[in-house]
């Protein structure tokens, strides 16, 4: 069954009571394509004096309206409806002045958002698919399971507190988003809350607009496991935020949008307080990291085939390991490399351990190489020194410092390429041994010179 209305501005249902059940009806309004000209609600949720609504909306479908379904109250359930070509999907709000006029009226609380659909949502960047009001005060509440597959230009989930009355415990989880024409989340004054399981697609042509994810004013964020693929803008912002915690999220051709540069992740010095680990982003036209946040940490994070580069920060090192390797890496390279392997030796025979290079054919580093090992005849085979290494365009210069300590076994440090060197040891007698080859303190001659250091084991 479906309830039409064609002209005025009121919804077509609106409860002032609890215990309100919609089941399986369709409420259609006024609109055209994703909403535009629409002055229709559907259902509006007052619920009693207090804001106890303790409703059920469920298997209904709402169509062409100015919003979908506006919820003014607590403990309201809506799941598995269709929202479709409305300017706002579903809107969480604060009280009416004159109607809600109990004591508890103004917290609203308790409300699940599950399972809907959400298509052409939205006439202009200003409209969402889910939001929440700076005036609704929300203490709990759940986003979950709903699948966004829009042609429209509105957001997809918002939630806009204030510094006086923040949102808080806003769990947000296992959504879908198809193509995004806006930001999908776009979070502002929110703690306390998460963002985990999501799933994120622009256009592959045209409607490139919007971020994946902006994190405005939060306190304690955390946001894990997302996958972001063909955005507009960058998959991650935050502006003004603390104790955010972002972890295992991938983010595939960010900055698709030919009017803007888009990075991988972009948290920049008004944030504080940063926990960064297992991102992954994969070309963007910007920068796979950007931003100077105050007390960040970082490890486990690969940026790969970033127009600008991998990074971009004075404040924040990336600790990661892949492979036979671990490093350290800031804004203009790895600031160190460290290598490590065992290998079987034939007795006095060279056998290269591994490749170390610096960005720059005209830079230096610091290499250090250990070895030990055991040797059946004397005992003792091992290796410790330290060298400055100037490859210099393939004729490395290369100097001692301090003393070297070898017992039976020999180093040689040669030439590979126009700016790294190959490492091999030789061992007097057969033996099994175990290297360790860091390279660190990457330099050149000014600012604009690659510094970054590489070991690769053999």
């Amino acid at each position: 069954m479906n309830l039409k209305k064609t002209s005025g501005t009121g919804p077509i249902i609106a409860v002032k009571a609890p215990g309100f059940v919609l089941d399986g009806v369709g409420l259609v309004g006024n609109g055209a394509v994703n909403g535009e000209g629409a002055t229709i609600a559907g259902l509006e949720l007052f619920g009693d004096s207090n804001g106890n609504i303790d409703a059920l909306i469920r298997g209904a479908s709402f169509q062409y309206l100015s919003v979908g379904v506006h919820v003014r109250a607590r403990n309201a359930t809506i799941q598995e409806n269709l929202f479709s070509n409305c300017l706002n999907g579903l809107v969480v709000d604060g009280t009416d002045a004159v109607y809600h006029t109990g004591l508890d009226a103004d917290q609203n609380r308790g409300n699940t958002i599950r399972g809907n659909r959400f298509h052409n949502i939205g006439a202009t960047r200003l409209n969402a698919g889910i939001q929440i009001t700076s005036s609704a005060r929300v203490l709990h509440a759940l986003i979950d399971s709903n699948y966004f597959d829009s042609n429209g230009v509105g957001r997809h989930i918002v939630a806009t507190g204030t510094a006086v009355n923040p949102h808080s415990k806003i769990t947000i989880r296992g959504n879908k988003h198809t193509e995004l024409g806006a930001n999908g989340y776009d979070l502002t004054y929110v703690n306390n809350s998460t963002i985990s399981g999501s799933d994120l697609a622009g256009n592959a042509v045209g409607g490139y607009s919007g971020h994946g994810v902006v994190l405005s004013h939060c306190d304690t964020v955390t946001v894990g496991t997302v996958f972001g693929l063909q955005l507009g803008g960058s998959g991650i912002v935050a502006r003004d935020c603390t104790k955010l915690n972002i972890h295992d999220v991938k983010f595939r051709s960010v900055g698709l949008d030919p009017n803007a540069v888009g990075n991988g992740i972009d948290i920049d010095s008004s944030n504080t307080l940063v926990d960064l680990a297992r991102l992954s982003v994969e070309a963007a036209d910007g920068w796979g990291f950007i931003g100077n946040p105050a007390s960040a940490s970082m490890v486990d994070c690969d940026f790969i085939a970033c127009a600008l580069g991998r990074m971009q920060s004075t404040t924040t090192l990336n600790r990661a390991s892949k492979g036979l390797n671990t490093f350290v890496e800031g804004q203009f390279g790895n600031l160190e490399s460290t290598g490590r392997q065992s290998y079987d030796f034939v007795a006095a025979t060279a056998k290269r351990i591994a490749i170390v290079t610096v960005g720059s054919s005209y830079g230096s580093f610091l290499l250090d190489v250990e070895f030990t090992a055991r040797d059946g005849v004397s005992g003792n085979c091992y290796v410790v020194v330290r060298r400055i290494i100037r490859p210099e365009n393939g004729a490395p210069v290369v100097t001692r410092i301090g003393s070297d300590s070898l017992a039976n076994c020999q180093i040689t440090i040669v030439p590979s390429g126009k700016n790294g060197v190959a490492v091999s040891l030789t061992p007097a007698a057969k033996v099994f041994g175990s290297v360790l080859v860091r390279a660190s303190a990457g330099g050149a001659a000014n600012g604009t010179n690659l510094r970054g250091v590489t070991v690769a084991m053999a």
